[in-house]
């Protein structure tokens, strides 16, 4: 039987006694699963909905997706991105080498009044990525079994109270990549 796993969330708030923007967690820590947070932030918060976490999902394969984005009655979503979090951010500050993963895509969805007609909504389905395969150029591909990792959407959103630019969130459910044993 397959352990059940928490869903995350991270949003960007203003601090009055800063002059900054900080996350609200330790990025490194939320991935990692050092924090244990509700998957209901408030009512509105962006949800991964599929896959299940937990999911074990083959190189190659495709797999069931589905984001529930920001959007009620004074919150809009405008856009959303979604990785696969293979190494997590070590600190959220500058960096060469920030994490590993793999991008998906940007895509959006339809909430009046911020984007009436989506223009790129997400597929019901995403492929694994087969990451022993070299994605070109000098990148070296690596292999991996039983490996948990990160399936995250960053989402950039807004409601009534305002911000210094978009509000960003951060979703993540744990996926299985490449099983070969479930417990």
């Amino acid at each position: 039987m397959l352990a059940t796993y928490p869903t995350f969330h991270l949003c960007w708030h203003w601090e009055s006694n800063s002059n900054a923007r900080r996350p609200t967690l330790d990025l490194a820590r939320l991935l990692t699963g050092g924090h244990r947070i509700p998957t209901q932030a408030y009512k509105g918060a962006g949800t991964i909905a599929a896959p299940a976490p937990g999911t074990a999902i083959a190189p190659g394969a495709a797999f069931n997706f589905s984001y529930n984005a920001h959007g009620d009655y004074c919150i809009s979503s405008y856009a959303f991105s979604v990785y696969l979090v293979t190494e997590v951010p070590t600190a959220l500050a500058p960096s060469e080498e920030f994490m590993s993963g793999y991008f998906f895509g940007r895509f959006d969805t339809a909430n009046y009044p911020a984007v009436p007609y989506p223009t790129n909504p997400a597929p019901p389905q995403l492929t694994m990525p087969d990451l022993s395969i070299s994605p070109g150029g000098f990148g070296a591909g690596e292999s991996a079994s039983n490996a948990t990792f990160q399936l995250a959407v960053l989402e950039e959103w807004d409601d009534c109270g305002g911000a210094l630019g978009r509000k960003i969130s951060l979703a993540t459910t744990p996926i299985i990549y490449n099983a070969t044993t479930l417990d």
